[in-house]
């Protein structure tokens, strides 16, 4: 078994607007590294070195820092969306890069993440699902006060209340067979291929991230990994 790992790097960044219309989203830096290189220094210290990036937006700017990935210690090829497929369907373009038995850990590449990829690769060989999702604990705190009711009638305030959700980190573990049930030429997301396999009844799995992990959608969140690392 061998595990590629896929990058779904050729996002517009609209949301990091004015900075992303010089260059994309992955090679917006964290001080002195873009974000997609120390993303791909932390899977190379697992070993994760076969990569395939998955470009679109100013693509080229991308493979022209990255080249064959050499100079990283990794083996990097390209694909390249030349129309927006969504956070699967690119993954229709790589048939000819991976074999059946093999395993594709698919990333949005916006996320800087400490996970340990060793571990959650060992947790869904081991499982034997057919997909594994990384999941991290959320918490949500609203600024406002809360009214509860009670028939209509005022039953008190509760002082800016905070809920916990499981979201989706994007990111991905699934055999690489699963690449045969995905449409092509048509945008596909990875909701829908999950939805999919719930519906045929095929083995989804969850990996609790515990490790730091972000995803960078705005100015506020790269500030915020700036200060960090």
């Amino acid at each position: 078994m061998k595990v590629i790992t896929f990058i779904l790097a050729g996002g517009q960044g609209k949301r990091l607007r004015p900075l992303t219309f010089a260059i994309p989203k992955p090679l917006l830096p964290i001080k002195e590294k873009p974000i997609l290189e120390v993303m791909l220094q932390k899977l190379r210290k697992h070993n994760l070195t076969d990569i395939i990036l998955s470009l679109g937006y100013k693509g080229f700017l991308i493979e022209n820092y990255f080249k064959d990935g050499k100079g990283f210690g990794l083996n990097i090829r390209y694909s390249v969306e030349e129309r927006i497929l969504g956070t699967c369907g690119p993954l229709t373009l790589i048939k000819g890069f991976v074999a059946k038995d093999d395993v594709i850990l698919v990333m949005n590449g916006d996320i800087v993440t400490n996970l340990n990829f060793t571990k959650f690769i060992a947790s869904f060989t081991s499982q034997k699902h057919d997909l594994m999702i990384g999941v991290k604990n959320y918490k949500h705190k609203l600024p406002f006060g809360v009214i509860d009711l009670k028939d209509h009638r005022f039953n008190g305030i509760i002082e800016k209340p905070e809920k916990s959700y499981l979201i989706s980190t994007g990111i991905y573990l699934l055999k690489a067979e699963l690449i045969q049930r995905i449409p092509e030429g048509k945008k596909y997301d990875m909701t829908d291929l999950i939805s999919d396999l719930h519906r045929d009844g095929e083995s989804i799995g969850i990996h609790r991230i515990r490790e730091m992990w972000k995803g960078i959608e705005n100015i506020d969140d790269l500030n915020y990994m700036r200060k960090r690392t």
